[in-house]
């Protein structure tokens, strides 16, 4: 399967709320360079290569040993049907793939366009996309050293304004601001997040701050890989890499906002 290109307009199908979990073996260094959600199927317009994985850390690995994979994702054989795990039926482009017990399928993102298949909530599929490395020489503090600066009820994207720019990834399942800058820390090249607060009835509006007391979209600010296909969801964590975070220009700011920034910060040492 590997370099076959499916041609298709953006596509997605939300079947229940996401219910993000933690991998069975967070210590796995896999997950330092992979995010993880489950249930979810995920998959992008190019599906390198289909096989199958005793556990979602061998599928994610599987990925990452292919330079231009950018999404995995897993049929938890504890999680599946005796069949397997069903796809929707939707994605005819897919008809053909496996969907056995253990099967592992791994995508890339060849227009830059973001995932062509989500399924969220998929019964028995576990998946996630590679946090992308930040450019060479970018500074990067790391948690030990670095502090978080918080920015409520304010959206930063970046990537709207900055080419250089870099949306390392987005992480389901943050319950707290807090853990998104703990996410951030633990991120090789991180220097700023955006967190969709989990208890949100959207991420693409602000209820009630529009003309006549409708709701306000802000889709338009969330940056170009927002796309419907793989809409942000309450709860979710968007990293970046951005050169000088503490001058990024506030994209939003609202009190009703369901979004809330902020960056990390090194401590200045006084001369003794």
């Amino acid at each position: 399967m590997r370099g076959v290109l499916l041609s298709l307009a953006l596509l997605a199908l939300a079947l229940c709320p996401s219910r993000a979990a933690e991998p069975p073996n967070r210590a796995d260094p896999i997950w330092s360079s992979f995010t993880y959600q489950a249930p979810l199927f995920v998959a992008g317009t190019a599906v390198l290569n289909a096989s199958l994985a005793a556990s979602s850390e061998a599928c994610a690995l599987s990925c990452s040993a292919l330079d231009d994979c950018r999404w995995w994702t897993w049929c938890d054989a504890a999680a599946s049907s005796s069949t397997g795990c069903p796809l929707s039926a939707a994605f005819t482009p897919l008809a053909d793939l496996p969907t056995d017990a253990g099967t592992c399928l791994v995508s890339a993102d060849p227009g830059g366009l973001g995932a062509a298949f989500v399924m969220d909530g998929g019964a028995g599929w576990a998946g996630g996309q590679r946090l992308l490395a930040a450019p060479a020489g970018a500074p990067a503090p790391s948690g030990a050293a670095s502090y978080c600066v918080f920015l409520n009820d304010t959206l930063l994207s970046p990537t709207l304004h900055d080419p250089a720019a870099v949306e390392l990834g987005t992480q389901t399942g943050v319950a707290t601001l807090d853990a998104c800058c703990s996410l951030c820390q633990g991120t090789l090249g991180c220097t700023l997040f955006a967190w969709c607060q989990a208890d949100a009835a959207s991420c693409q509006s602000i209820p009630g701050a529009g003309s006549g007391g409708v709701a306000e979209d802000i889709s338009a600010l969330l940056g170009p890989s927002s796309s419907a296909a793989v809409a942000l969801r309450p709860a979710d964590c968007r990293l970046y890499n951005v050169a000088d975070p503490a001058a990024e220009p506030v994209a939003k700011a609202h009190p009703e906002l369901p979004w809330s920034s902020g960056y990390l910060a090194v401590p200045t040492r006084r001369r003794q």
